[in-house]
């Protein structure tokens, strides 16, 4: 078979410290900050030398006895998404389970923040959760986005479309929790829907998982 052409554009092109630092610190813009100046250039030391040795998962831990090699080193983050996956799908398959729906206020307007009302949509959904609530046998997980509109450090991190190349490059559904933390260095949302079980490619939007980011 011939190989695949591998369809490439751009070089990539890492960001100067200079660059780095501004946006780094346009994190700490609020004076109060200026107090602690010192250490957050230590910390930026730190964030920087992790770019740019782009250490992407920092914390990993042996694949263990159910891989084909159980010493390869793995992100902690995936290992523990993972179990979690496998645990969620144990329930739904359990036939004594309810029935179980997710339902998500896509709207990001908050009575929190600017508009200071929130949305007809939330409403709506809310409505629909207390109605399937109603119904023998039903549970509902609501998920409501507009929570990143007035939430700190509350961010969806975007699908990257690996599976658009390859099933196997994809992260799976991890991808809404874990993120390459060298460039990146925040955990996504939702770890976890109300149970803990992870969200599922369906709970989002094509190709695969979560495509929604605010950054806080």
């Amino acid at each position: 078979m011939s190989k695949p052409l591998v369809r490439r554009q751009d070089p990539y092109v890492a960001l100067t410290k200079e660059q780095f630092r501004e946006r780094f610190f346009s994190r700490f813009y609020d004076p109060i900050f200026e107090e602690v100046a010192a250490e957050l250039d230590k910390v930026f030391h730190r964030a920087w030398d992790g770019y740019i040795e782009y250490r992407k998962s920092p914390r990993q831990l042996p694949a263990g006895p159910e891989f084909a090699d159980p010493l390869q080193a793995l992100p902690i983050e995936w290992l523990e998404t993972r179990a979690r996956i496998a645990a969620a799908r144990a329930r739904q398959q359990d036939s004594r389970s309810p029935s179980r729906i997710l339902i998500i206020n896509g709207s990001f307007r908050s009575e929190h923040s600017c508009p200071g009302e929130i949305s007809k949509t939330r409403r709506l959904a809310q409505a629909a959760q207390s109605a399937i609530e109603s119904l023998p046998g039903h549970e509902v997980d609501f998920l409501d986005l507009s929570t990143l509109a007035d939430e700190p450090w509350k961010v969806i991190h975007p699908c990257k479309a690996c599976v658009s190349t390859a099933m196997p490059l994809c992260t799976g559904r991890a991808r809404a929790t874990r993120t390459t933390r060298s460039v990146k260095p925040t955990t996504g949302w939702p770890k976890s829907i109300p149970d803990g079980s992870p969200p599922t490619a369906s709970s989002f939007c094509v190709p695969c998982t979560g495509t929604r980011r605010r950054r806080a």
